[in-house]
């Protein structure tokens, strides 16, 4: 026979138990937001990149530009004195250009490629994933500028110098 007591005792182990499996319940259901949370982060972020891809493209345009007068007028500079060597930091520098170079022909290639594509929606990987190495080639064409640039003053600054 049940006594109120043993109801009592029942229904407290009972409550233990649900609270316990509730608990790990909770656990669960916060880890699966997590997890839904960081890939609604990753598809913005994907999305973000996607959107982007054609302003992405014209920046990078724009930083080669740059780079490449700057590779121009540093040219001239050393080719304007014959007796003056380009500095084994300028070879490296003209080098790294040389190398990125190469690497924006294969992004433009791949960009010309992706814009003949009639569905773009369904392309949001590789449109997104190219954005993406736009910009990070744009942040490298940004340093090799500055390292550039710092090789124009130097030769400036050289030049001052012999004038003196």
């Amino acid at each position: 026979m049940w006594t109120p007591s043993v109801i009592k005792l029942m229904f407290d182990q009972g409550m233990a138990e649900i609270v316990a499996a509730s608990a790990g319940t909770s656990a669960v259901v916060v880890e699966a937001y997590k997890d839904a949370r960081n890939a609604a982060d990753s598809i913005d972020e994907m999305r973000y990149y996607e959107k982007s891809l054609d302003k992405n493209y014209e920046k990078l345009q724009d930083a080669i530009k740059k780079v490449y007068a700057r590779k121009g007028d540093l040219l001239v500079k050393i080719n304007r004195d014959r007796t003056k060597q380009a500095t084994e930091e300028c070879n490296v520098w003209m080098g790294s250009v040389k190398k990125l170079e190469k690497e924006v022909l294969a992004l433009k290639a791949e960009y010309e490629e992706e814009k003949s594509h009639k569905f773009k929606s369904v392309r949001l990987c590789p449109r997104s994933n190219l954005s993406k190495r736009m910009v990070e080639k744009l942040l490298r064409y940004k340093v090799v500028g500055q390292r550039g640039a710092i090789l124009e003053l130097t030769f400036w600054l050289r030049d001052q110098q012999n004038l003196s």
